[in-house]
């Protein structure tokens, strides 16, 4: 059911490999949902760590410093619209729970873009493209999911 499933995303091997640690129960499309947007807040977490990290380093350039802190807010803002998804399968939502996965992919690309727009080379393009990747399988999924 497991591979059924995330066959059905874009990022197969990704999702597979994702939702084995957070899998709680039978293997079902609303627990697969669930074990990935958990997957991706643990991820989030942990990009948000790394942030931090690099904002404190004191050979930060001015301009990386600044895209940091514009990831920092991304960041906090997408692991919201994580928290929001949850909350949103708990209420049978799929409008709020597919704007909610929208967003966070949406905040990731603002991130990445924040270097981009500040010319300066991004420590967290590995980062950010998982966190992408991880984003686009939970929309996937949650198109599978009958809430």
């Amino acid at each position: 059911m497991v591979a059924d499933i995330c066959h059905q995303t874009d990022y197969p091997d990704i999702c597979i490999s994702s939702v084995g640690a957070h899998l709680k129960g039978p293997a079902d499309v609303l627990s697969l949902l669930t074990a990935e947007i958990e997957a991706c807040t643990e991820k989030m977490k942990s990009a948000a760590a790394e942030v931090t990290k690099l904002a404190a380093d004191p050979s930060a350039s001015p301009a990386t410093k600044m895209a940091l802190s514009a990831c920092d807010e991304n960041y906090s803002s997408a692991l919201d619209s994580l928290s929001s998804a949850q909350e949103a399968i708990a209420a049978h939502d799929a409008g709020t729970l597919n704007s909610e996965l929208s967003a966070v992919i949406t905040f990731v690309t603002t991130c990445d873009d924040s270097f981009a727009e500040m010319t300066v080379k991004s420590p967290l393009e590995g980062t950010g493209r998982i966190l992408q990747k991880l984003g686009s399988n939970c929309l996937a999924i949650a198109a599978r999911a009958h809430l």
